[in-house]
């Protein structure tokens, strides 16, 4: 039986990656920092499942993740799903600070370990998430994007280490763009993919062994354009997008609070 485990499996895409591991027979450790998730999870497959809390942000994480890996009796694939990001209007440091925590020195502890223990055991499959908006900055998301761009860049070059090693060693990146947080009926839409597409979309592109997954596919035209836009045009679609989200929440401010216009919010 293969080993996998799945770093933010509380949620999301993490949790249904989980869940299918588990369904093609994988004996899976699930990681998150709620542990009321974890073993609510753990009771669809109790079989299939080792539940771990972790914040992978700590020094310890290695330590933990080592722990895992002995209950499951090896390893064969380390999925990082784990991330956090969170728009603002203007600059917030705490919010930034929380995002390099999880997205960069959480990312690099749980990255780091894994690609060790599979050049110690010669073999494995690194499989992470970035996101599309890793490409370029975003004004009201500029710590989540770069945390991105920084992950995609380190990826990229532990694949051109690994690659002069001439082990069997693969590395995925998995670059989202939107995607539903549920699975309830929810539809495909030209640049919204439904949870479970995006899940199977990302399982397959594992298997397969792939280098750089774009969830859903045409997302791999959008990442395009947004490398080959000039700055100059790319500031100013996005300066009037920031500006049009602006007047949008302060109309809201203003219906809620106003005992006139209660009845356009009601």
């Amino acid at each position: 039986m293969k080993k996998a485990i799945i770093v933010g499996a509380t949620s999301g895409m993490g949790r249904e990656l989980a869940i299918l591991f588990a369904k093609n027979n994988y004996k899976v450790g699930i990681i998150g920092r709620r542990e009321n998730l974890l073993i609510e999870l753990t009771h669809t497959y109790p079989d299939a499942f080792i539940a771990q809390i972790l914040d992978i942000s700590k020094s310890e994480a290695p330590i933990v993740l080592d722990s895992l890996v002995r209950k499951l009796g090896g390893l064969d694939i380390l999925v990082m799903t784990a991330g956090f990001g969170e728009p603002y209007e203007r600059l917030n440091n705490h919010v930034t600070q929380k995002i390099i925590q999880i997205n960069v020195t959480g990312f690099t502890n749980v990255i780091d370990w894994g690609l060790n223990l599979f050049i110690k055991q010669g073999k494995g499959h690194l499989v992470s998430f970035s996101s599309v908006a890793g490409i370029r900055g975003f004004g009201i998301d500029p710590a989540y994007c770069a945390s991105n761009s920084f992950q995609m860049n380190y990826l990229e070059g532990l694949r051109q280490n690994i690659h002069n090693t001439e082990l069997p060693i693969s590395i995925t990146d998995v670059r989202p763009g939107f995607v539903e947080k549920n699975t309830s009926g929810v539809k495909t839409r030209f640049l919204i993919t439904s949870l479970d597409k995006a899940t199977q979309q990302i399982y397959q592109s594992i298997i397969k062994k792939k280098k750089v997954v774009y969830v859903s596919r045409r997302w791999a035209i959008v990442a395009l354009l947004l490398t080959i836009i000039p700055r100059k045009l790319y500031l100013k679609i996005l300066s009037q997008y920031i500006r049009k989200e602006t007047r949008l929440k302060e109309s809201k401010v203003i219906n809620i609070s106003s005992p006139s216009n209660q009845s356009l919010v009601s």
